[in-house]
């Protein structure tokens, strides 16, 4: 009887554990800084974690979170300094 108790508490204990988990939400984090690569193949700004040798093949050095533009003869960029689409453009 005893063993059938503590089965209980444990497989109880178990449950919710996982539905803890479960529901273990994380706040959303705000676009920090827009990356771009120009149409000349230059990254800016000079500290993201891209490396490029030759300005057509590039290389992540590191985990990006951020926004990636790639240079286009429409408009400079879809996204000003802060992240925001500017005008009626939109971001991909």
């Amino acid at each position: 009887m005893e063993l059938r108790a503590v089965s209980g508490m444990m497989l109880t204990l178990f449950v919710f554990s996982m539905l803890t988990l479960a529901f273990n939400t994380q706040p959303v984090r705000a676009i920090g800084v827009v990356i771009r690569i120009k149409a000349d193949g230059s990254v800016d700004p000079p500290t993201a974690p891209i490396s490029s040798v030759d300005n057509v093949t590039y290389t992540f050095t590191g985990n990006i979170n951020d926004y990636i533009i790639v240079g286009t003869t429409l408009r400079e960029s879809f996204l000003d300094e802060r992240g925001k689409t500017k005008g009626d453009s939109v971001a991909i």
